[in-house]
Protein backbone atom coordinates (compact mmCIF):
# COMPACT_ATOMS: atom_id res chain seq x y z
CA UNK A 1 0.00 0.00 0.00
CA UNK A 2 1.28 3.43 -0.93
CA UNK A 3 1.68 6.32 1.45
CA UNK A 4 -1.36 8.38 0.49
CA UNK A 5 0.09 11.38 2.33
CA UNK A 6 2.52 11.79 -0.57
CA UNK A 7 -0.33 12.30 -3.04
CA UNK A 8 -1.04 15.93 -3.84
CA UNK A 9 -4.19 17.31 -5.45
CA UNK A 10 -4.20 20.50 -7.47
CA UNK A 11 -5.70 22.29 -10.43
CA UNK A 12 -4.18 21.01 -13.65
CA UNK A 13 -1.70 23.31 -15.38
CA UNK A 14 -1.48 23.71 -19.16
CA UNK A 15 1.94 22.06 -19.23
CA UNK A 16 0.34 18.90 -17.77
CA UNK A 17 -2.26 18.44 -20.53
CA UNK A 18 -0.11 16.12 -22.65
CA UNK A 19 0.64 13.82 -19.68
CA UNK A 20 -3.02 13.80 -18.66
CA UNK A 21 -4.10 12.89 -22.19
CA UNK A 22 -1.63 9.98 -22.28
CA UNK A 23 -2.80 8.68 -18.88
CA UNK A 24 -6.44 8.78 -19.96
CA UNK A 25 -5.62 7.09 -23.27
CA UNK A 26 -3.83 4.20 -21.56
CA UNK A 27 -6.65 3.66 -19.09
CA UNK A 28 -9.34 3.99 -21.75
CA UNK A 29 -7.61 1.36 -23.90
CA UNK A 30 -7.29 -1.06 -20.99
CA UNK A 31 -10.62 -0.66 -19.19
CA UNK A 32 -13.19 0.89 -21.52
CA UNK A 33 -12.32 1.02 -25.20
CA UNK A 34 -12.59 -2.70 -25.88
CA UNK A 35 -16.41 -2.37 -25.47
CA UNK A 36 -16.57 0.30 -28.18
CA UNK A 37 -16.90 0.15 -31.91
CA UNK A 38 -14.52 2.34 -33.90
CA UNK A 39 -16.88 5.34 -33.93
CA UNK A 40 -16.98 5.40 -30.12
CA UNK A 41 -13.22 5.02 -29.86
CA UNK A 42 -12.71 7.86 -32.33
CA UNK A 43 -15.19 10.10 -30.50
CA UNK A 44 -13.52 9.51 -27.14
CA UNK A 45 -9.96 9.82 -28.44
CA UNK A 46 -10.91 13.11 -30.09
CA UNK A 47 -12.34 14.34 -26.76
CA UNK A 48 -9.08 13.60 -24.94
CA UNK A 49 -6.82 14.90 -27.69
CA UNK A 50 -4.41 17.37 -26.02
CA UNK A 51 -5.58 20.23 -28.27
CA UNK A 52 -9.22 19.61 -27.32
CA UNK A 53 -8.37 19.37 -23.63
CA UNK A 54 -6.51 22.68 -23.99
CA UNK A 55 -9.59 24.27 -25.57
CA UNK A 56 -11.75 23.14 -22.64
CA UNK A 57 -9.04 24.13 -20.15
CA UNK A 58 -9.29 27.70 -21.41
CA UNK A 59 -13.04 27.87 -20.78
CA UNK A 60 -14.37 29.27 -17.52
CA UNK A 61 -16.99 26.53 -17.22
CA UNK A 62 -14.50 23.63 -17.11
CA UNK A 63 -12.26 22.63 -14.23
CA UNK A 64 -9.59 19.93 -14.10
CA UNK A 65 -8.14 18.56 -10.85
CA UNK A 66 -5.21 16.16 -10.87
CA UNK A 67 -3.67 13.81 -8.34
CA UNK A 68 0.12 13.48 -8.32
CA UNK A 69 2.46 11.10 -6.58
CA UNK A 70 5.85 12.77 -6.57
CA UNK A 71 5.95 14.27 -10.08
CA UNK A 72 3.77 11.65 -11.76
CA UNK A 73 0.13 12.40 -12.57
CA UNK A 74 -1.91 9.46 -11.31
CA UNK A 75 -5.46 10.78 -11.52
CA UNK A 76 -7.67 13.34 -13.25
CA UNK A 77 -11.21 14.61 -12.89
CA UNK A 78 -12.85 17.09 -15.22
CA UNK A 79 -16.09 18.88 -14.41
CA UNK A 80 -18.04 21.10 -16.78
CA UNK A 81 -20.66 23.68 -15.94
CA UNK A 82 -19.82 22.86 -12.31
CA UNK A 83 -22.44 20.11 -12.29
CA UNK A 84 -21.30 17.40 -14.75
CA UNK A 85 -18.27 15.11 -14.50
CA UNK A 86 -16.75 14.62 -17.95
CA UNK A 87 -13.69 12.55 -17.02
CA UNK A 88 -12.53 10.61 -13.97
CA UNK A 89 -9.50 8.37 -14.38
CA UNK A 90 -7.00 6.96 -11.91
CA UNK A 91 -3.80 5.08 -12.77
CA UNK A 92 -4.39 1.33 -12.46
CA UNK A 93 -1.70 0.85 -9.81
CA UNK A 94 -3.55 3.36 -7.58
CA UNK A 95 -7.02 1.83 -7.84
CA UNK A 96 -8.99 1.21 -4.63
CA UNK A 97 -6.93 3.64 -2.57
CA UNK A 98 -9.41 6.51 -2.35
CA UNK A 99 -7.90 8.64 -5.14
CA UNK A 100 -11.15 8.86 -7.14
CA UNK A 101 -13.09 9.65 -3.97
CA UNK A 102 -10.71 12.47 -3.04
CA UNK A 103 -10.78 13.87 -6.58
CA UNK A 104 -14.59 13.81 -6.44
CA UNK A 105 -14.61 15.57 -3.05
CA UNK A 106 -12.31 18.28 -4.46
CA UNK A 107 -14.66 18.75 -7.41
CA UNK A 108 -17.71 19.02 -5.14
CA UNK A 109 -15.95 21.83 -3.25
CA UNK A 110 -15.22 23.65 -6.51
CA UNK A 111 -18.80 23.19 -7.73
CA UNK A 112 -20.17 24.54 -4.47
CA UNK A 113 -17.88 27.55 -4.69
CA UNK A 114 -19.44 28.41 -8.06
CA UNK A 115 -22.97 27.41 -7.05
CA UNK A 116 -23.61 27.21 -3.29
CA UNK A 117 -27.12 25.86 -3.95
CA UNK A 118 -25.87 22.97 -6.06
CA UNK A 119 -28.21 20.02 -5.58
CA UNK A 120 -26.95 17.46 -8.10
CA UNK A 121 -23.91 16.39 -10.07
CA UNK A 122 -24.36 14.25 -13.17
CA UNK A 123 -22.12 11.83 -14.99
CA UNK A 124 -22.46 9.62 -18.04
CA UNK A 125 -20.53 6.71 -16.62
CA UNK A 126 -18.68 4.12 -18.65
CA UNK A 127 -19.85 0.58 -17.97
CA UNK A 128 -16.57 -0.05 -16.18
CA UNK A 129 -16.90 2.93 -13.84
CA UNK A 130 -20.57 2.54 -12.88
CA UNK A 131 -19.73 0.61 -9.68
CA UNK A 132 -17.12 3.20 -8.74
CA UNK A 133 -19.63 6.01 -9.14
CA UNK A 134 -22.17 4.00 -7.14
CA UNK A 135 -19.66 3.79 -4.28
CA UNK A 136 -19.28 7.59 -4.50
CA UNK A 137 -23.03 7.96 -3.99
CA UNK A 138 -24.28 8.21 -7.57
CA UNK A 139 -27.50 6.51 -8.60
CA UNK A 140 -28.38 5.19 -12.03
CA UNK A 141 -31.10 7.40 -13.56
CA UNK A 142 -31.59 5.62 -16.89
CA UNK A 143 -30.58 2.51 -18.79
CA UNK A 144 -27.38 2.08 -20.77
CA UNK A 145 -27.23 4.42 -23.75
CA UNK A 146 -25.02 5.07 -26.76
CA UNK A 147 -24.31 8.48 -28.31
CA UNK A 148 -21.71 9.06 -31.02
CA UNK A 149 -20.51 5.53 -30.32
CA UNK A 150 -19.91 6.27 -26.62
CA UNK A 151 -21.58 3.69 -24.36
CA UNK A 152 -22.66 5.10 -20.99
CA UNK A 153 -25.02 4.90 -18.04
CA UNK A 154 -26.57 8.22 -16.91
CA UNK A 155 -26.03 8.65 -13.18
CA UNK A 156 -26.71 11.40 -10.67
CA UNK A 157 -25.29 12.36 -7.28
CA UNK A 158 -27.72 14.24 -5.06
CA UNK A 159 -26.32 16.33 -2.26
CA UNK A 160 -28.21 16.06 0.97
CA UNK A 161 -30.07 19.19 1.91
CA UNK A 162 -28.49 19.56 5.35
CA UNK A 163 -26.79 22.86 6.08
CA UNK A 164 -23.03 22.49 6.16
Amino acid sequence: MRNLLNIKYDVMKKVEIEEVSLLIRELFDEFIGFDYRQKGKDTFLDYIDPENIKNRFDKENHQFIIAKDENKIIGIIEVRYFNHISLLFVDKSYHQQGIAKTLFQKVIAICLKHNPKLAEIEVNSSLYAAEIYKKLGFLKVDNKQTKDGIIYIPMRYKRNNKKR
